[in-house]
Formats: structure tokens, C-alpha cells, sequence
């Protein structure tokens, strides 16, 4: 029998429309933009969106590629054990029934667990079972990682997430006989909210399936085969497995309770410090910053959201007395607004990215735009700003910026700047022209500091954030600034004066910009400085809610009055007159 995408109604084989809807029964309809299809398809052709036809096969017997099993599925790769669907508006589950249902069942059973895969079809035909399971894909048909490929990227709290959840689902399965499905990485799966999938079951047939064995499997994933068992101690999650292994964890409820204490552990301790000053040549300050770091506590709402996060913003205007810092200032209340309440949520990287985006680019841009086009500003009169701006939840840092305000990360050993400036020196130096040596030396000429990206003068399709993301995994320094900064003082020396001044975030802020006013201090100046601690060791380093506000810091204290005729000022809009 066949169902019409449509309305679902059922429809007899050799109908070729709907006898309810008249819809046609070789088209397909898509179920994220109600495209209409042909039966083909594999991809919507309006929104790109997979359609799902790719299934897993679960059979002793996998027949020739000529042949399609029941008349219905397509070999597409017997390594892989893949078919394709090529009735989808046909409905499932009525062939003969399997010849062993044992396996069919427990899908059945646990089909409410979402880390299950979804059961397609089932049928017995030509003396063999068959089974065929949803693949682990994304909405546009790719595969989903395998948590032993995933592992490597994960911070520390997410690993401690992800184990807890593999714990969970042990004793969601305890009940039947599939716990081997669990005690391999490359069988599970993580989807974009690193939530677990697994992508088969698997019959336990005598293989051990004890919390010892997951211990070993979990040692396996996580330490080199050469670590001793005293050697895990070293690290806290060490001090789980070995405690597995040794029995000392009898049962999986306290396995989770473990975890759980984990997870109400800070991962970093995160400080802040910021300074911004005129410089000696200016007149007026047209930087902005803003600087907040959290504490989330665990509240019971939920347990992902705990522990210390922050958000960082540096802009440097530009425009001429009373538009630059109006531009600067604007942009600072939009990304604040945007990204500051997002942050008592739990979020992926996806997620974190496009409202990294939208704060730059639909907010901050478009306000300052808009202010341009109200006051009717034309060509070089027109107001915009540069922008750095850093999210850190726990270790997990995300950066983006538009302009050649820089971003520096900093650790014992090193100092990188992870941020590429958006002027023409460096766009000569992306399309093959000189050294990197020489477009950083460029950077400071007035030709070479031309932007060729900003905020406020032209509007969103003209803007493009660099926005990226890392792990913070050692005690690390951030270093967020405006040009006033970098202009007037070399790498090694703003390296030098960090390491000098380590124990202080403050007093780092506060020796940067006392260093580059002694050197000139042609531009304005604004430093924020964020200290990284990481704390104690919960991972080994591989090679490859309740807010508690700790600090807060603005950098302006006085309305700024706009000349007359113009755009008054918005609300909070602060600047600072020195």
C-alpha cells in the first residue's frame, strides 16, 4: 500500500494519485520547505535538505547489486551495508514476518530512547531477515563523526558530558542484552549538540558487558595503552575509570554521581582587567570596551550550565569627534545585548557561531548603519567602528572580529595572535603579495592601515566576521586591543610585560597601555587582558541558572550630547570625555 506525502492517506498500489488529495504518487514532498519532488530525489532541490533515503542494513545475507531486496531496496555498498529506498511512499512493516524477532523487538522496545536508531523496516523475504535502520546524518546528508573522531575537539566539560550520557544510556540498556553496542566509539555517534547515537544495536552474545569493562573501554579512549594505573590518579576523570576497573564503583548510579561531582567543578578560573586611555596626540577617546566575567552555579535547573563564562568587547571607532565613539558605543550595546543573555544557556558551536553573527552583523553593523543613513552621513563622513570580541565558556573559546582590532592568546611558552587584520597590507599579503613579515610591518604605514572591512559604513552584505573557535587546555593569557596598542608596541615587548606581570590581569592591562603611551601614544588606546586559569587535570593532553556577576567593567561614565539636528543619543550610550 502506499501513503500520500501529502495527507497522508492510504492509497493502493496501482493508484498513481492520491484518491483523497489527488496529490501525484511519484513526487515527494520535502519535509523541512514542503518542496514538491520527484521519487528520486535525494536532496531537496530548493533547500538542500537530505531526504533520508539511505538507509543501514542489518542481514547475514546481502544480495547482488542487480537485485533489490523485495523489489523495493537498492544496493548501494555491501562493505558498508547500504541500501536506498526506492518506494519511500510505500509503507514498512508489511512483509512477512522476520524468522528470529528477537533483535526486532528490542528496537521496538527502546525506540522511546532518542541515542537508538530509528527502525525503517523489517521484513523476512527469500528465507533471510532484513532490517534497515535511519543513518547518523546531518540535514544535508552527512555523516555524523564518530565519538572516537569527535573526541580529540571536545573541552573537558563536554567530555565529562559525554561520558555521563554513555553512563546514562548503560543503564537505560541494562535491562537488555545489547550493552556491547555501548563498548565501542566508532558503533556511537555525536550529533551537533553532542548528544550520543549509536549505530547499531549489537546482541551481547557471552561478550563481558560489566561497569570493570566499560572502565577499560573508556581507558582506552582516553590514556596511551603504556599509562599505569597510578598514573590515571594524576587526572580526575583517571581517578573514575581506575575506581571502575577496581570495582570500587559498584553500580552505575554512582558512576553518575561521580561524574555529576565533576561537573560541578569549575574547569578555569577566569579574571579580567581593562584600561582604556586618549593616548597623547587625541583629543577625545572614540574606543569602547566591555568586560564581564560569570559564574553560573549549579541550580538544578540544569546540570550543563554551571560553571565560569564571559564575554570581551573591544571597538575602535573611527568618524571624527562625536561619530567615532557613537559608533563604537553602539556597537558594544548591540553584540552586549545579543550575546549577554545566551550565555546562562547551553549552547553548540553552531549555535554560538550564528549569534556571534547575527550581534555583528544584523545587530552592531545595521545599528551604526542606520545611524549613518538617519543623519545622512555621506562617503568619508559616515561613522564606523573595528570590533574584537571573545566568548569564553569554561575553556572553550570563541573569537571573532571585523577590522584590525587584534585578539592575542598567550600561554607560558608563546605569544600567537589568532586574529588576521582587515586592511590592505594584509589583503595584499592573502592575494600572494610579500611576506607575512612584511605585510605586519605594512600594517602600520597609512596606506597599509586602510580598512577594508568595517562596521557602520555600508550595510550587512558588505561584512564578513572572522569568527573561530578553540580550547583552552593550559593557564593562558587573552589580550583584546585596539591599534592603539599594536601601532606602538612590538609583539615581544607586549609578550614580555604579560610574563612580567602574570599574577595580574589588571596590571597587565594597565602596563600595556602605559608602555605605548611612552612610545608616542599617537591613537587611542584600549587593552583588555584576560587571565585563563585551567583548573587541576581532569583530561590527559592529547597531541593533536545562578549568576553571580565577579567583575564588571564599563568603560564610560558620561552621556555623550550629540550637536543639534542630529540623531539623539541612544539609551546608555556612554562615553568617556578624557
Amino acid at each position: 500500500m502506499q501513503v500520500c506525502p501529502k495527507c497522508k492517506t492510504t492509497v493502493i498500489d496501482s493508484n498513481k494519485n492520491c484518491s483523497s488529495c489527488d496529490f501525484e504518487l511519484d513526487k515527494i514532498i520535502c519535509n523541512k520547505c514542503s518542496e514538491i519532488l520527484h521519487l528520486e530525489a535525494d536532496m531537496c532541490d530548493s533547500c538542500g535538505f537530505y531526504l533520508g533515503k539511505e538507509l543501514l542494513l542489518i542481514s547475514s545475507v546481502i544480495p547482488s547489486d542487480e537485485q533489490l531486496i523485495n523489489g523495493r531496496y537498492r544496493i548501494l555498498d555491501r562493505e558498508e551495508f547500504l541500501v536506498k529506498d526506492s518506494l519511500p511512499n510505500h509503507q514498512t512493516f508489511y512483509s512477512k514476518p522476520l524468522i528470529n524477532s528477537n533483535l526486532l523487538n528490542i528496537y521496538r522496545k527502546l525506540a522511546r530512547i532518542s541515542a537508538v536508531p530509528h527502525l525503517y523496516d523489517a521484513f523476512s523475504w527469500e528465507g533471510d531477515d532484513y532490517i534497515f535502520l535511519k543513518l547518523n546524518k546531518d540535514d544535508f546528508g552527512q555523516n555524523i563523526r564518530t565519538l572516537k573522531e569527535v573526541w580529540i575537539d571536545l573541552t573537558d566539560k563536554e567530555k565529562i558530558n559525554v561520558l555521563r550520557d554513555w553512563a546514562y544510556l548503560y543503564k537505560l540498556l541494562s535491562e537488555e542484552s545489547v550493552l556491547s553496542s555501548l563498548f565501542d566509539a566508532y558503533n556511537l555517534y555525536l550529533d551537533d549538540d553532542l548528544n550520543i547515537k549509536i549505530k547499531m544495536l549489537r546482541l551481547d552474545e557471552s561478550v563481558s558487558t560489566t561497569l570493570e569493562q566499560l572502565g577499560k573501554v573508556w581507558a582506552g579512549m582516553i590514556f596511551l595503552p603504556t599509562t599505569t594505573y597510578i598514573e590515571y590518579s594524576k587526572y580526575r576523570i583517571g581517578e573514575i575509570i581506575r575506581h571502575l576497573i577496581e570495582g570500587k564503583i559498584s553500580s552505575v548510579d554512582l558512576l553518575i554521581d561521580s561524574l555529576d561531582t565533576l561537573l560541578s567543578q569549575p574547569m578555569s578560573l577566569i579574571s579580567h582587567g581593562a584600561v582604556s586611555n586618549v593616548g597623547k596626540k587625541r583629543t577625545n577617546n572614540e574606543d569602547n570596551f566591555y568586560a564581564i566575567t560569570l559564574k553560573l552555579e549549579e541550580n538544578g535547573f540544569n546540570r550543563n550550565y554551571s560553571g565560569n563564562r564571559g564575554l570581551y568587547i573591544v571597538c575602535d571607532g573611527m568618524g571624527g569627534h562625536e561619530s567615532g565613539e557613537v559608533a563604537s558605543a553602539t556597537a558594544v550595546i548591540s553584540i552586549r545585548s545579543t550575546i549577554l543573555p545566551a550565555l546562562a544557556f547551553s549552547l553548540n558551536y553552531e549555535d554560538m557561531s550564528q549569534l556571534i553573527q547575527e550581534a555583528i552583523v544584523n545587530q552592531a553593523n545595521e545599528n551604526v548603519f542606520q545611524l549613518n543613513e538617519r543623519q545622512n552621513r555621506q562617503m568619508q563622513k559616515r561613522m564606523g567602528t573595528t570590533v574584537a570580541t571573545a566568548v569564553l565558556l569554561d575553556n572553550k573559546l570563541y573569537t571573532a572580529h571585523v577590522g584590525d582590532s587584534r585578539i592575542y592568546l598567550l600561554t607560558k611558552n608563546k605569544l600567537e595572535q589568532i586574529t588576521e587584520d582587515h586592511n590592505v597590507a594584509m589583503k595584499n599579503y592573502r592575494d600572494g603579495i610579500g611576506t607575512l613579515k612584511e605585510a605586519l610591518s605594512n600594517s602600520r604605514t597609512n596606506w597599509g592601515k586602510v580598512l577594508t572591512q568595517a562596521l557602520g559604513p555600508k550595510g550587512a552584505d558588505f561584512v564578513y566576521p572572522e569568527i573561530n573557535t578553540l580550547n583552552i587546555n593550559e593557564d593562558s593569557y587573552l589580550i583584546l586591543c585596539s591599534d592603539g596598542l599594536t601601532d606602538m608596541v612590538d609583539e615581544t615587548v607586549i609578550e614580555e610585560l604579560v610574563k612580567k606581570n602574570w599574577s595580574d590581569p589588571k596590571i597587565v592591562a594597565q602596563s600595556l597601555v602605559e608602555k605605548a603611551n611612552e612610545n608616542g601614544g599617537k591613537d587611542n588606546i584600549t587593552v583588555l587582558s584576560l587571565k585563563i586559569d585551567i583548573v587541576g587535570s581532569f583530561f590527559p593532553i592529547t597531541d593533536y541558572a545562578d549568576i553571580f556577576y565577579q567583575d564588571e567593567v564599563y568603560l564610560h561614565s558620561d552621556s555623550i550630547d550629540l550637536p543639534e539636528g542630529q540623531e539623539p543619543p541612544i539609551e546608555g550610550l556612554i562615553v568617556d570625555p578624557d
